[in-house]
């Protein structure tokens, strides 16, 4: 499986989708804060601007949701051989 990963500055969300055009992407692996409520509101989601233009499938993890699986060990993924 061939990854390439890119290095681009400026406006993070419009960078990410220009990239992905640009490369034909099969895939965009992004973290998300994971905000919700007022602090959403107020701050927007850089990550639902991707996931809801972007030309390939969007795949987000949450920092919250890794520390969860910490927590309780029997919902960590099994590790890869």
């Amino acid at each position: 499986m061939e990854v390439e990963y890119h290095v681009l500055g400026g406006e993070a969300a419009e960078q990410i989708l220009k990239a992905a055009h640009e490369t034909r992407a099969d895939v965009i692996v992004m973290g998300t804060h994971g905000r919700r409520g007022v602090a959403h509101l107020l701050m927007g989601s850089m990550a639902e601007q991707v996931v809801r233009t972007a030309p390939c499938p969007v795949l987000t993890v949450n920092r919250l949701g890794a520390a969860e699986t910490a927590k309780e060990p029997e919902l960590a993924p099994e590790p890869a051989v």
